[in-house]
């Protein structure tokens, strides 16, 4: 007999404490993820390039740069793990309230859920197109990778520091 699929779990709504309400939620995406990962090894190609051109006339070929460019994809993914990289963010689930960023992930069950005070945000910055730097104010820092649109996962961020800083400065 045939093993039933396993279902998905059902979304479950985080626990909010009274009077505080869900901004946002945001999941990772894997184009992000694969846009990422091309564009990394691709900078490594245009280096590649740049030392083979010293080293040979073949750089001119245009064979030459696709072999620099997978050899450059290969590199990235084995070198820096970024496949088991995508296989752990993926299951990342970041929620924002008026009062606390929320971290959940059911495959990183030692350090999820875990949430964090706004009060102890110092600053949100979009890291290039695929992360949000998140810096708390004794210098640590987190990264809420692969997300879609960060720029605006940032002011989300920025502006749920502000209104909560107008209501408690209030």
């Amino acid at each position: 007999m045939a093993e039933p699929e396993p279902q998905p779990k059902p979304k479950q709504e985080p626990e909010l404490r009274p009077g505080e309400t869900l901004l946002a939620e945001w999941r990772p995406v894997l184009g992000i993820y694969i846009g990422r990962v091309v564009f990394i090894a691709s900078i490594w190609m245009l280096i590649a390039g740049g030392l083979g051109g010293h080293f040979s006339e073949l750089a001119h070929a245009p064979y030459f740069a696709l072999a620099a460019f997978g050899l450059s994809l290969a590199h990235q993914v084995i070198a820096y793990e970024d496949g088991s990289e995508w296989l752990r963010r993926r299951g990342d689930l970041w929620r924002l309230t008026s009062e606390r960023l929320i971290y959940e992930n059911d495959r990183d069950a030692e350090r999820a859920p875990v949430s964090v005070e706004l009060v102890e945000i110092r600053r949100a910055r979009a890291w290039m197109f695929w992360a949000v730097r998140v810096q708390f104010n004794d210098g640590q820092t987190t990264m809420l990778q692969f997300l879609p649109r960060a720029r605006q996962v940032r002011d989300q961020i920025a502006c749920a520091l502000n209104a909560l800083q107008e209501t408690r400065g209030a």
